[in-house]
């Protein structure tokens, strides 16, 4: 369990740190007003400062450390079926492995936003298949949980 956290944190953070250096490479070329929202068809519909791509960083940032945080308390946890002496490890197991994918997943989904709103003609596609990814990461969670009861 502590390498599957160690693992999932080493990527998500290399993630954020490979996303952090290349907005630093490219900040100067980046327009003054960029795309914040978009419609499901990936046209923009809202737009703000390009210093909103600095708030993004910043709420990927605080959001993947909430994750780490709550990784550490799987006492309060809520499982779709009761925890019990006999069936924790098990269900502690299947949680970390959840968490572990949806940090990854996570941290993906940001840099996935904040390139549709920096390269031009960025393709939607990759959000629907982050989309997917987690839903599956979810529903494969609450089965292995409740057949681990």
């Amino acid at each position: 369990m502590k390498r599957l956290r160690l693992i999932s944190n080493i990527i998500s953070i290399l993630l954020i740190g490979g996303y952090v250096v290349f907005l630093t490479a490219c900040w100067t070329n980046i327009p003054e007003t960029v795309p914040t929202h978009f419609d499901v068809l990936g046209r923009a519909d809202a737009y703000g400062s390009k210093e909103s791509l600095i708030a993004e960083v910043a709420i990927m940032a605080a959001l993947f450390l909430l994750l780490a945080v709550v990784e550490h308390f799987p006492s309060v946890w809520n499982f779709p079926v009761k925890v019990t002496a006999e069936n924790k490890a098990r269900l502690f197991a299947k949680g970390f492995a959840m968490i572990g994918a949806m940090k990854v997943l996570m941290v993906c989904m940001f840099i996935n936003i904040g390139l549709s709103s920096i390269v031009a003609n960025y393709p939607v596609w990759p959000l629907y298949l982050l989309l997917v990814l987690i839903t599956v990461v979810i529903i494969a969670g609450i089965i292995a949980s409740v057949r681990a009861r």
